[in-house]
């Protein structure tokens, strides 16, 4: 298994990953929907406060209540969130997941979703900065 993609200097790739879809797990069809229902979350829904104007990104928020001695607990949660990134064209997945936020901060909005936005923002300034947003 290999999980470097590509190597390069300045001015030559030295190795590039060959990349090669195995099967087709979902259909065109569902695809789409499931990136637009991903899409609504982040611009209505419980995402919204990532705000990244220019940017488009589908996410999927979660918060639950983590399973301690045989029952949930009312105050220790795990906290998720996931996005993927450009949503129209996507090349990027995060997965952020936080375990025992201070309560408070345990719904994933208040804690996921900032983590991310911060990490995309960081890779969009250094894909800007290497004149690589926009292209794939």
């Amino acid at each position: 298994m290999k999980i470097i993609n590509k190597i390069s200097n300045n001015e030559n790739i030295i190795f590039q990953k060959k990349i090669r879809p195995l099967r087709r797990n979902l259909k065109k069809d569902t695809s789409k929907n499931i990136l637009s229902a991903m899409e609504k979350t982040v611009k209505y829904g419980t995402a919204k406060n990532i705000n990244l104007n220019g940017f488009s990104i589908g996410g999927k928020t979660g918060t639950a209540q983590k399973f301690i001695n045989g029952e949930y607990s009312p105050d220790q949660f795990i906290s998720s969130f996931v996005s993927i990134s450009p949503i129209d064209e996507p090349q990027y997945v995060t997965l952020i997941a936080i375990d025992s936020p201070e309560y408070g901060y345990h719904w994933s909005n208040e804690s996921a979703v900032p983590a991310t936005k911060e990490i995309i923002k960081r890779i969009m300034i250094s894909l800007y900065a290497n004149g690589t947003m926009g292209t794939r």
